[in-house]
């Protein structure tokens, strides 16, 4: 009743989706296994029979539960590599953001995002995945209801294209952010995707930026998109993000990949951060990351002369 930590408020074998009937499946293999051994048919194993029975179902099932779930983990994956690549825009589209026409890059941002959302709603409606995840379902509530507003506000919006495609990235927002959650279920897991939103976060930015510098007349930033493949504002809370995400991947969990491939990352950021000239995404990801660090990271590693000295 309490839940067995995996799968909150479901005990074991309800979390595995185990009843009579799935166990019934596998027991053809193990009692001609066991008949072997004299162990089915006889008074003295009947016992034995059915634990070890059980057993061979339950490891072989849980198996196909975990390969289950590690594949919808590398689709939600795939997802979040198509979402990062609809991010990007094109310089000179002033119309477009009123609503007055749908160009070509708008039209691939809407099939990209339609996409997404096919894919997240067979993920969230797998009927592997539902009949476990009603404690997630309980939890999300709250912003499922949000986004029902926000796709009701579409319609005495008075600009409705613009609110139907922030209303449908939003959709795309919370379905990964269930899915992800549904089938996040380890230490490991965590670590491949904040290792993943690290390197999209960093790739962006390096495009950006190599745009930025490498072909100014076309991909310099600027806050009325004259130029430009993205607005500072968002390039640089992309920059920010992923760089908080690496920090909470160094002083939180302190994984090896990130000490090793935050030489590479952090440049990446602080360019990127740069070139957008945005203080205000600078100011929070100093008082963000500086709270993480002093939340984390002991006193006397930061400072390691301070006994010392009151000596």
């Amino acid at each position: 009743a309490g839940g067995d930590g995996v799968y909150p408020g479901v005990g074991g074998l309800e979390a595995l989706g185990l009843d009579d009937r799935r166990i019934g499946k596998g027991l053809g293999r193990q009692e001609k296994f066991l008949q072997g051994y004299g162990w089915v048919g006889s008074d003295r194993g009947e016992s034995m029979t059915t634990v070890l029975m059980a057993f061979a179902s339950l490891v072989s099932t849980g198996r196909d539960i975990e390969s289950a779930r590690r594949r919808r983990l590398s689709l939600v994956l795939g997802c979040l590599c198509v979402g990062a690549l609809a991010t990007f825009t094109a310089p000179g589209r002033e119309d477009v953001a009123v609503g007055a026409s749908l160009d070509l890059v708008a039209k691939l941002k809407i099939v990209s995002r339609l996409a997404i959302t096919a894919m997240v709603a067979l993920l969230v409606f797998d009927r592997d995945s539902w009949s476990r995840t009603g404690w997630l379902r309980r939890v999300m509530m709250p912003m499922g209801l949000y986004l029902a507003w926000a796709a009701a506000s579409v319609f005495w919006s008075p600009l409705r294209t613009v609110s139907g495609g922030q209303c449908l990235s939003f959709a795309v927002l919370v379905g990964l952010t269930y899915v992800t959650a549904a089938n996040v279920r380890c230490i490991a897991d965590v670590s491949l995707v904040v290792r993943h939103l690290c390197w999209s976060t960093a790739g962006i930015s390096l495009a950006i930026t190599a745009a930025h510098f490498l072909f100014p007349e076309m991909g310099r930033l600027s806050r009325l998109m004259e130029t430009g493949f993205m607005h500072p504002t968002a390039a640089a809370s992309t920059a920010a993000s992923g760089a908080m995400a690496l920090l909470a991947a160094l002083v939180i969990w302190r994984w090896e990949w990130a000490k090793l491939e935050a030489w590479i990352l952090l440049p990446v950021y602080g360019v990127m951060l740069i070139a957008a000239e945005n203080r205000m995404s600078l100011v929070m990801l100093f008082l963000a990351g500086g709270g993480m660090v002093l939340r984390y990271v002991p006193w006397r590693r930061l400072f390691p002369y301070a006994d010392g000295g009151a000596v």
